[in-house]
């Protein structure tokens, strides 16, 4: 698997069939199917996996319910990327016409894994270095690209500010929620941090304790911000 690369895309549904539903990336277009349909789902993607080579299928099953699959390859390759970052760090944004995610495995060697996920239950699987991850990152959530502002402002907030704030962005606007979650030592460490993108202005709000602090910033700070969140 080579760093910069595009290593495989996968679906919701053939995501379940290898792992199951515990995932940390979202998975849109599954969730909103009803129970028989992700069944049926399922099964046929365990089917597709095995027959693309993708996927060594259990000898012993008698019927597609019993199927378990062993995946192979670079298949093999991403998944034990998922289950052995050092940090997870999860942005999802709501858009006017679909929701959609970036989930980012960081490594100790220095390396990432980015998994893209659309409203269509589609996974692109890209590797990738661990600093490029962060600024792949934060362009998402700053298509932007605002540069630094003349005039910083920084402020506690409630509930209320933040939607003042939210609305004074006008239109195109992009909100991204990210989150930042690592078991070091045996504790889970989990930080959060929503970025409020307009054209012209961009916004970050950090939880300190059980209040928020917003400050307006640019890109490279941005990236900053999100480097902190995973040291």
């Amino acid at each position: 698997m080579t760093v910069g690369d595009h290593v495989v895309t996968l679906t919701d549904e053939e995501i379940v069939a290898l792992e199951g539903t515990d995932s940390v990336a979202p998975r849109f277009w599954y969730d909103a199917q009803p129970p028989s349909a992700r069944e049926t789902a399922v099964a046929v993607a365990a089917r597709g996996l095995v027959a693309r080579g993708w996927a060594v299928a259990d000898a012993t099953a008698t019927s597609i319910g019993e199927l378990e699959l062993e995946p192979v390859g670079a298949l093999l390759a991403v998944l034990a990327l998922r289950r052995t970052a050092q940090w997870i760090v999860l942005g999802e944004q709501k858009l006017e016409s679909e929701t959609r995610a970036r989930v980012y495995y960081l490594q100790l060697d220095g390396t990432a894994l980015e998994e893209a996920v659309n409203s269509g239950g589609l996974h692109r699987f890209t590797a990738m270095a661990r600093a490029t991850a962060v600024t792949e990152l934060a362009a998402w959530c700053d298509p932007f690209e605002t540069p630094a502002p003349r005039q910083p402002r920084e402020q506690a907030v409630g509930a209320q500010e933040i939607a003042d704030v939210v609305g004074a962005l006008g239109e195109p606007r992009v909100v991204t929620v990210v989150a930042a979650v690592s078991a070091r030592g045996g504790h889970n460490v989990k930080r959060y941090l929503s970025v409020y993108a307009g054209a012209e202005r961009l916004v970050v709000a950090a939880h300190e304790g059980s209040g928020v602090r917003m400050c307006d910033v640019g890109r490279p700070e941005l990236v900053e911000r999100l480097v902190g969140m995973v040291e």
